[in-house]
């Protein structure tokens, strides 16, 4: 059996991270101070800085989605405010899931050779 890592082996996550983020943006930029390659710049930046937390065991992955939204659109935000911005973009990421271009005929050429594709 192979076993592959979803995220940048299967599917693009960082095109579909940028283009989540900035759709995101887009539906929010009348709450936001900033423009729209600012906005990403610090998506990447606040993202990188509360994985290291929660990679750190000082915030719970819940938590460090939060504080990325609260310090994006401000800390009057409740947790389920939070949330739900989080879950917006979220959606928004998965529906810029791509695999890349050599995923499928590696699939199909593993599957040729009867490997159990599960």
């Amino acid at each position: 059996m192979i076993f592959f890592d979803i995220d940048a082996t299967l599917l693009d996550h960082d095109r579909a991270e940028k283009m989540g983020a900035i759709e995101f943006y887009r539906i929010y930029e009348n709450d936001l101070e900033y423009d729209e390659n600012e906005f990403v710049e610090l998506w990447y930046i606040l993202s990188e800085k509360y994985f290291e937390k929660f990679l750190a065991k000082e915030l719970s992955f819940q938590e460090q989605r939060r504080m990325r939204i609260k310090d994006l659109f401000g800390h009057h935000l409740n947790d389920e405010q939070a949330d739900s911005k989080y879950n917006n973009y979220l959606g928004l990421y998965k529906s810029n899931w791509t695999p890349f271009k050599d995923v499928v005929p590696c699939l199909k050429q593993l599957k040729q050779q009867d490997f159990a594709l599960e």
